[in-house]
Parts: structure tokens; C-alpha cells; sequence
């Protein structure tokens, strides 16, 4: 589909929205595969609706040797990615890389986890000029605390919304807990985890033979529900959007998408 086949609606939603996760599952890639997938998409003319290659920090020097290869970075638009750190000390590869990569790949956003306002701010505190940072949350008692370190540090949040059991995904009401605390909280977010489809249904979670099957939360639902709060709607209105399961329901003007009823 090309930029001019999609409604502007639509285009403006999903600009630049998806980010290459081939190495996590249910694809779980191996790195040259991985990294070849995101050359050839950076390239494609669908190319306006990809983000960043997601990427741990312990395989950064395996990403290095396979974007190597594939000549990463040599076209009009550099390449951007995503370090997923598993504690603040792994920040310190960020300068170092783009110094190397500079003009050709850049890592500019980083995403941790934190159970509590000092393990935000520890992450806050380890970031690298020039980068944004995604701080995962678990919804809970906490979450009004850790949101608010969040926004006091300029960053924003990220849910994990499914994963490959059926119990890794959280259950609708928590969702939409998430999406109107980030709207109260005036706090950016970014979810992760499980949306591989646009509308939400049952499905298989991963490719392998045997996969369970589970319901899966629709990217399309917990966009549109988010749009619904930070336009006035009531959780109740967010709730049905997330229960949608009929793409039919979607209506997509030139300016406007959202759930009928």
C-alpha cells in the first residue's frame, strides 16, 4: 500500500508508528534475518509507517556485524533504534555507538522497566542526551506514583500488552486504567507485546504448530481507545472500543477514525 492509497486519517495515526521487533516472538528471528527484513522495509515504499529495530543491549555488537553486512544506514534517511536495557549501566553503549554509526544509524529512544519511582528515576538519570525514553509500568498501586516520576523526567510510559500464553495479556479493564492514567498524567506511551493484529479477536499467539490460541488486543482498539479518553469519553466508551471485534464497526473518513456505536 502506498502513502497515497491511505486514507490521511489513517496516515497520520500510523505514521512512523511500528517498530521491527522480528527478533522477539512470535517471529523470534535470528539477527541477519532480522536486520534484513528492516533493510528491505526501510526501503519499501510502505516504509513512511516504520519506527526503530528493537534491540537488546546485550546483542548491540550482533546487531553491529549484521547491519554491517546489509550496508545499514546508506541511503537518504538513517536508520533508528530502540535499546531495550535491562539495567541504567547498559546505557553506557548509546555515545559510543553513535559516534561509530554516526550519519547511518542512530539509537535514539531507550526502554527499561521500573516497579517504583527510584527505578525510573535511576533510568532517567542514565539517559543519554538526545535520546527518549520508554519506561515500562505495571498497572497497579503504583502506577500514579511511577507516571508521575515519568512525566517529571520528560519521559514516557509503555505497557506490555500480550506476550505468547494466553495470561500475558492484561485484561481489557487494565488497559484502559493504563490509557486514562497516562491522559490524566499528560504522559506519552507506547505499547508493546501482542498487537499483531488490527482488531481485536481470537488468534494464534506464536507460529509455532502447537501455538495456543488466545484472544489478542486489536492495535486498531487500543488506538481508537485512546483517542476516545483524550477526547472526553468514559472508560465505559474506551472498554467497548477495546471490545470490539468487528472491523466493520471502523469507520475511517479523511480526518476522522473511530468505533461505531
Amino acid at each position: 500500500m502506498t502513502v497515497t492509497a491511505v486514507p490521511p486519517a489513517v496516515r497520520g495515526l500510523v505514521w512512523g508508528l511500528v517498530d521491527y521487533a522480528g527478533l522477539f516472538p512470535p517471529a523470534g528471528l535470528p539477527m541477519p534475518a532480522a536486520v534484513a527484513n528492516y533493510a528491505a522495509y526501510h526501503a519499501s515504499d510502505d516504509s513512511w509507517a516504520l519506527g526503530r529495530f528493537v534491540v537488546p543491549a546485550a546483542r548491540l555488537a550482533e546487531f553491529e556485524d549484521a547491519a554491517a553486512t546489509v550496508g545499514a544506514g546508506t541511503g537518504a534517511n538513517p536508520w533508528t533504534v530502540s535499546l531495550l536495557v535491562a539495567s541504567p549501566a547498559e546505557l553506557s553503549v548509546v555515545v559510543p555507538f553513535n559516534a561509530r554509526w554516526a550519519g547511518r544509524i542512530v539509537i535514539d529512544a531507550i526502554e527499561g522497566k521500573a516497579g517504583s519511582v527510584e527505578q525510573v528515576g535511576s533510568l532517567a538519570a542514565a539517559r543519554p542526551a538526545g535520546t527518549e525514553l520508554f519506561v515500562e509500568l505495571v498497572v497497579g498501586p503504583a502506577l500514579a506514583a511511577t507516571l508521575g516520576e515519568v512525566r517529571r523526567v520528560g519521559a514516557s510510559a509503555k505497557i506490555r500488552a500480550g506476550g505468547t500464553t494466553p495470561e500475558a495479556f492484561p485484561a481489557v479493564d487494565d488497559v484502559v486504567a493504563f490509557l486514562r492514567a497516562c491522559h490524566a498524567a499528560r504522559v506519552p506511551f507506547k505499547a508493546t507485546a501482542g498487537l499483531h493484529h488490527p482488531v481485536r479477536g481470537l488468534y494464534r499467539l506464536t507460529y509455532a504448530p502447537d501455538s495456543p490460541v488466545g484472544t489478542m488486543h486489536g492495535y486498531l482498539n487500543v488506538l481508537v481507545a485512546a483517542e476516545a479518553i483524550a477526547n472526553g469519553g468514559t472508560d465505559a466508551d474506551a472498554q467497548r472500543v477495546m471490545l470490539a471485534e468487528s472491523a466493520h464497526d471502523l469507520v475511517i473518513t479523511d480526518d476522522r477514525i473511530a468505533w461505531a456505536g
